[in-house]
């Protein structure tokens, strides 16, 4: 009786001490493993916290560059462009956004650098500049009338000719598209009205575009 009771104590004892072992070894792993998992999450939500401030920065040159379009009559208004922070959650998603918004700040930049490139009169030829500075004073808006018709450009050239000219040398015509065409658009005509007729100007003006490059 007595060997049966200590059995069972010893058993007990044994078994207390297996279990308090298990129990220590889940414990330290589970202490182990959390802090991983916690990183990990930290991670994913700094990384989707990126994107949306990578797509906040997109927009917001995008629309700097839009405004200055507006400004010089390229474009009615900006872009309405959804705000990152109000995305979808997915990161998937959100990076294809992200490399839209980028596309279209590349578009309107490759548009503005055209017309910076375009407007930079200064940079013609000299004999081009002294024509349209004797012809207009270096108006490129100048719309003009007299007892000969209806002048335009920097050049002073009526409308049937200077759209002659300009399809002449592959750009648009006075009233085609949007604005009126630019400095350079105006200089191409030009070119190509003295390759069509010579020198074609008269009086104080006469002899300027025979030092022409053309």
């Amino acid at each position: 009786m007595r060997s049966s009771r200590r059995l069972a104590l010893a058993l007990t004892a044994t078994l207390a001490i297996v279990v308090l072992a298990v129990v220590v070894k889940a414990t330290a792993a589970s202490q182990q493993t959390l802090p991983i998992r916690t990183v990990e999450k930290k991670t994913v939500k700094k990384q989707k916290s990126m994107t949306a401030t990578l797509i906040a920065e997109a927009t917001v040159q995008t629309w700097k560059c839009q405004d200055k379009l507006v400004l010089l009559g390229f474009r009615s208004s900006r872009e309405n462009m959804q705000s990152p922070w109000t995305l979808p959650k997915s990161e998937k998603y959100r990076k294809w956004v992200l490399r839209q918004r980028v596309k279209k700040q590349t578009a309107c930049l490759k548009v503005l650098h055209r017309i910076a490139y375009e407007w930079n009169w200064q940079a013609f030829p000299s004999w081009i500049i002294r024509l349209a500075r004797c012809e207009s004073s270096i108006n490129w808006f100048a719309e003009g009338s007299s007892s000969d018709g209806t002048f335009y450009s920097a050049f002073n050239i009526s409308r049937s000719v200077y759209d002659r000219d300009a399809h002449h040398m592959g750009v648009r015509g006075w009233y085609e598209g949007k604005g009126v065409p630019s400095p350079y658009e105006q200089a191409m005509a030009v070119i190509g009205h003295v390759r069509l007729y010579g020198d074609g100007f008269t009086g104080r003006c006469h002899g300027i575009a025979r030092s022409s490059w053309n």
